[in-house]
């Protein structure tokens, strides 16, 4: 966030513009998504029975120090995730009254996002860019409250108060590739044919290799061929 002040020092007008930039929405929106099981209590992962099951297993008297207790975890989460009518940052006032970043967060993620409910998202009359510029900084926060509980997770790991298999902090929760290569069979048969459960064994009279199915349909003359065709039919030269 930048503000850019411009006084005029003749007339001693001054104005203000306030820059902000943030991600695209199609990201938050992704992010939003993936955080959702740590905030309703009907799923496994909710944050609370996150902490609990970490008190269980690493109670305060093998709670290291340098952490702070469990219950300022749960304190801090309760400032970032729990809905109320209070702000997490700034209130907005328009002629419609009075709405705060909560209510604006809210209303972009169930009324533009999840449930596209129109009384949600028609808050104080702000419009969309209002709404998820609220769910950007709200959505932050969580998402550093649920990062900072990964670190705890990590280091009562290293200092072997919690037991977990190391493969939970290294298996693959995210696609980053968006081009696949995978080496395939491909047949093709008359429509309604069954279905085989194994290519070891298929009918050659019921299938066919894609290559010889499609050749008769296909152009034939391939670079090569054209190439030698041009080449045979010069005349002799003297």
């Amino acid at each position: 966030m930048n503000i850019t002040v411009t006084h005029n020092l003749q007339t001693n007008e001054a104005t203000y513009l306030l820059r902000e930039e943030f991600p695209d929405e199609e990201l938050l929106e992704s992010l939003a998504a993936r955080l959702r099981p740590l905030t309703l209590p009907s799923e496994e992962l909710y944050y609370s029975k996150v902490l609990d099951s970490i008190a269980a297993l690493a109670p305060n008297d093998r709670f290291p120090e340098c952490f702070e207790p469990i219950e300022n975890w749960r304190k801090m989460w309760e400032e970032v995730a729990t809905r109320d009518d209070s702000a997490q940052g700034y209130f907005v006032a328009t002629d419609q009254g009075v709405a705060s970043d909560q209510d604006l967060m809210y209303a972009w993620y169930y009324g533009d996002v999840v449930h596209a409910d129109d009384k949600e998202a028609a808050a104080k009359g702000l419009g969309v860019e209002d709404r998820y510029k609220a769910a950007v900084g709200i959505v932050s926060r969580i998402v550093e409250c649920a990062d900072l509980t990964l670190y705890l997770l990590r280091s009562l790991v290293d200092e072997g108060v919690l037991a977990l298999d190391p493969e939970l902090f290294e298996r693959e929760v995210v696609v980053t590739r968006t081009v696949f290569e995978t080496p395939a069979e491909w047949y093709t048969s008359e429509v309604g044919s069954p279905l085989p459960t194994s290519t070891s064994a298929l009918d050659p009279d019921v299938w066919t290799p894609a290559h010889d199915a499609f050749a008769p349909h296909l152009e034939t003359s391939t670079p090569c061929k054209k190439w030698w065709k041009n080449r045979t039919s010069r005349a002799p030269s003297d």
